[in-house]
């Protein structure tokens, strides 16, 4: 792994590949292969590694979907992931990772 960045963040439970190249902090349960451009899934195969329960892997699946295939920004992400819909133990951890680290992310509009 290579940080091309010195104030890069890496959530908890994340998977980065070797070879790949960091610009971007990294979210809780993300998996980067390759380079940052290709944050497109959760650490699927790390969780199930950990034998962590699947309907945490069908939160997760949930909360990334929301996250990855939308146009909504930091603000809204963070209220849909505290709304009754999404709210887990896994969404809070993320909250708290977007809150504590305030920077733009590759995926994410930062509004």
């Amino acid at each position: 792994m290579i940080i091309g960045n010195n104030n890069v963040n890496i959530g908890s439970y994340s998977f980065i590949g070797s070879n790949s190249i960091v610009y971007f902090d990294i979210l809780p349960y993300m998996s980067i292969l390759f380079n940052s451009c290709s944050l497109n899934c959760f650490n699927l195969i790390g969780l199930k590694k950990k034998y962590v329960d699947k309907y945490v892997i069908l939160r997760l699946k949930k909360i990334y979907k929301l996250i990855l295939n939308s146009n909504f920004s930091i603000k809204e992400i963070i209220f849909l992931l505290l709304s009754k819909k999404y709210f887990s133990f896994e969404s809070l951890l993320i909250v708290n990772f977007l809150l504590k680290y305030k920077k733009k992310y590759i995926f994410l509009k930062n509004t």
